[in-house]
């Protein structure tokens, strides 16, 4: 649990305060404010499979430390402990607790996004982005700055410019801004721009005003439109 990058290289064991600037490392135990969320992806994996988990933790020393507090007991595997836990967060079991995980994380930033800032689709992306690197905080700095600065156009360019006015601003190389993260939110600019791609309501059969699938009246329009409730205003509307 932890930072994870690298194209998932779970080989590689660095104290968070190691890592900055590498981006290529796992933090396993205690440091800082991840050491439970570590624990939280664990306990995920033994409540998916408990048999798997323990076929692999057979001495129990990962399970007796799931009702434990990580952060509080400053808890430093071992050797071996670190082992048992790279094997259990690489099975297929703990790499689809990840993804649900990274999901359930995601759908709160993008309608964190939504309730305060813009319903944008690329905006919302970009806002979870940040979020899932710095913080709530860090992601209504940012945002905010676009407010008060680009009249609230949550463009995707005005998003940029906002984090590099935040970097100037606090000169701090390691802030979800700093210069350590440029490549990172670049190539998330870059992915939006390329893979984003808007519905076309002919040819998907959708309703023009309602293509956001995470509003609440999402499912229950298309609910009522797949049962024959409403046809709409109109084919597209």
């Amino acid at each position: 649990g932890g930072l994870v990058y690298g194209q998932r290289d779970y080989a590689t064991h660095l104290s968070l305060a190691d890592s900055w600037g590498a981006e290529q490392t796992i933090t396993i135990g205690w440091w800082s404010a991840y050491g439970n969320n570590g624990r939280a992806l664990l306990n995920r994996i033994y409540n998916a499979d408990p048999a798997l988990f323990q076929s692999i933790d057979t001495d129990g020393a990962i399970q007796s430390m799931l009702s434990q507090d990580w952060e509080k007991l400053k808890w430093e595997p071992s050797a071996a402990q670190k082992d048992v836990i790279v094997r259990l967060i690489t099975t297929d079991t703990g790499k689809k607790c990840q993804d649900e995980a990274f999901k359930e994380f995601a759908k709160i930033y993008i309608e964190d996004c939504q309730s305060s800032y813009t319903d944008d689709v690329a905006a919302c992306m970009m806002y979870a982005e940040i979020g899932m690197l710095g913080g709530e905080a860090a992601a209504n700095r940012i945002f905010n700055r676009v407010v008060n600065d680009y009249s609230s156009n949550f463009s995707l360019d005005n998003i940029m410019a906002a984090l590099a006015d935040d970097q100037k601003a606090s000169t701090n190389p390691y802030s979800v801004s700093g210069a350590v993260y440029n490549t990172r939110h670049s190539l998330f600019y870059q992915w939006i721009q390329t893979y984003l791609q808007p519905a076309d309501p002919q040819e998907n059969g959708v309703f023009t005003d309602v293509q956001n699938t995470s509003r609440y009246y999402y499912e229950p329009v298309y609910w009522a439109y797949q049962n024959g409730v409403t046809s709409g205003t109109s084919s597209t509307t």
